[in-house]
């Protein structure tokens, strides 16, 4: 599923992120280019690693950029984990937009029968998430938010 930035402005939508709460804060950083979660990131990882591994530069933001609901809540019910995953999507998408008002970007969840992640990339011409990529997340649900 694909929604864009006005759909998630509209007042249905806009009410039901209000009744998540979400306590989370972003630190992205760039680095030669690449939109990164200073948390996670380790300068010994580029650029041979985007190479070797990732073949392009979303495939590593993905993976680097990449928030588990089990981590911050190992033992909350999977649709508490959907929610929050759904809330952190949300104030990151509003968080990229005011940090990077010129840049656009895809925020993306994903939710198995057990956890759900979050991630970004900076979306760049001719780069897409290839089909093998997407066929990694069989058997689970995925939503992208364009930023």
């Amino acid at each position: 599923m694909r929604f864009n930035q006005n759909f998630l402005q509209t007042s249905t939508v806009q009410n039901f992120f209000k009744s998540i709460k979400v306590d989370f804060e972003f630190d992205v950083i760039v680095v030669d280019g690449f939109y990164l979660m200073r948390s996670d990131y380790h300068s010994e990882e580029i650029p041979g690693y985007v190479k070797d591994v990732f073949f392009d530069e979303i495939g590593y933001e993905n993976f680097i950029n990449k928030i588990s609901m089990w981590i911050i809540c190992s033992n909350c019910r999977k649709e508490r984990k959907l929610r929050m995953g759904l809330g952190i999507a949300n104030k990151l998408s509003v968080f990229l937009k005011n940090k990077f008002p010129s840049e656009h970007f895809i925020v993306g969840v994903s939710a198995n029968g057990s956890d759900c992640f979050v991630s970004f990339h900076k979306k760049r011409e001719g780069q897409r998430l290839s089909v093998e990529d997407i066929e990694k997340y069989a058997g689970e649900a995925v939503l992208e938010i364009m930023v």
